[in-house]
């Protein structure tokens, strides 16, 4: 549901992106991720990520019944790890794969771990690159993000 609340605009909009440097998904899906990818896809090829980021954002506010959104989409700047075990029987792994292909569709920036053998769980190496990935956020670049610095 972190997705559903990133997508929603809903984290600009309470003024909390400045403190998030990015975003960590394991064994996730995308609710309405049928809706969504027929939003993408009614966009022209070249359209813009700010501007598909920004149709998706009114889509999902209108869907979940949100008023329309002043403030920025910041939120979406932020990157995102994601993990899936591929014989995950609980969130199927195409499920993961399709959220994944969605995002990267609207411009987001999404690192992904394919994790082989693993069902609905977590493996050392899964956590060594999650591990790395939140190094980084903790590098000047992703500091400069939480303390409201443009990159």
């Amino acid at each position: 549901m972190t997705t559903m609340l990133l997508l929603s605009g809903e984290l600009d909009r309470l003024g909390l992106t400045l403190s998030i440097a990015g975003f960590v998904g394991m064994s996730g899906w995308l609710p309405f991720r049928s809706q969504i990818s027929a939003v993408l896809s009614s966009l022209a090829e070249d359209t813009p990520s700010v501007e598909k980021q920004r149709k998706v954002v009114e889509y999902v506010r209108e869907l979940l019944g949100l008023e329309p959104l002043d403030a920025g989409l910041r939120a979406l700047e932020a990157p995102i790890w994601l993990a899936h075990g591929e014989e995950d029987k609980k969130a199927r792994f195409e499920w993961g794969v399709q959220m994944r292909d969605v995002l990267v569709g609207m411009g987001m920036d999404v690192r992904w771990r394919s994790c082989g053998g693993l069902e609905h769980w977590w493996e050392d190496g899964e956590m060594s690159d999650l591990g790395a990935f939140l190094v980084g956020l903790l590098s000047e670049e992703g500091k400069e993000r939480v303390d409201g610095v443009e990159r």
